[in-house]
């Protein structure tokens, strides 16, 4: 998760706040579930507008690594688009959420599948490829294996570079 990661990176700018998600709540701006804290929507901004400028998410993650005095490399898994949704049950049926929608409000219901938009077409970047190639030790996580590290692995390339790799692989999970 580039933003968890980002913003973890750039606790340095001050405590988290939440101002902006508390204006767009206030004039009932959807969705409402979306809770992120000032810094996490200021990079996102930020990620928009130079991906809307034709710049490769690759490029744009290392662009604002740079600008906040991030000094490690922080490689996206692919430049393509990826949604991820979980599949979870309700009374009319099943229905899909987005992930931060599930993690927002139907954390405590367990998901019954995950969809993923556009994972198809995606493919790892070569940088990524590139760093688990030559890496001493693959640390993949720490985060949820179903809703973070899964994903991540469902890309073939990507777990095929894992897969292939000499490195040891150490999975770190919060669940």
């Amino acid at each position: 998760d580039l933003d968890a990661i980002l913003a973890t990176f750039t606790r340095k700018l001050g405590d988290a706040t939440n101002h902006v998600g508390s204006v767009l709540r206030a004039l009932e701006v959807e969705p409402t579930w979306v809770e992120l804290d000032d810094t996490t929507f200021g990079i996102n901004l930020v990620r928009n507008e130079m991906m809307l400028a034709g710049y490769s998410l690759t490029d744009v993650t290392a662009a604002i690594a740079k600008k906040l005095g991030i000094e490690v490399a922080i490689l996206p898994m692919s430049n393509e688009r990826i949604e991820h949704h979980i599949v979870i049950g309700d009374p009319t049926g099943q229905r899909a959420v987005h992930v931060l929608d599930y993690l927002a409000n139907h954390a405590d219901e367990n998901p019954i599948d995950q969809v993923f938009i556009g994972l198809d077409a995606a493919v790892a970047t070569p940088e990524a490829i590139s760093a688990i190639t030559a890496a001493d030790l693959l640390i993949v996580g720490p985060s949820s294996p179903t809703l973070h590290i899964d994903p991540m692995l469902r890309l073939p390339s990507l777990y095929k570079a894992v897969h292939d790799s000499a490195a040891p692989v150490l999975g770190v999970s919060h669940k």
